[in-house]
């Protein structure tokens, strides 16, 4: 059976060519981008939709919504 992907040199190291993170919209954060890093693939952080924290270190939850508010369409 042939692989669908290989690994590939990149910075001197051999990582899988399978991207995760960098989204942009709160799926994943520092810590899966990491992890899916140090497995061998690559991993990115994108800084659109970061996670807030409040003083006390807990997450502030951001509220993301899957249509645009009325007030922000605009008709072409």
């Amino acid at each position: 059976m042939t692989a669908i992907v290989s690994p590939l040199r990149l910075g001197g190291k051999e990582v899988w060519p399978l991207i995760e993170g960098g989204k942009g919209i709160s799926a994943t954060n520092h810590l899966s981008s990491g992890a899916w890093a140090a497995a061998g693939g690559i991993g990115t952080v994108s800084a659109v939709n970061a996670d807030s924290y409040a003083a006390d270190g807990s997450i502030v939850p951001s509220a993301i919504s899957a249509a645009p508010a009325a007030s922000a369409m605009t008709s072409w």
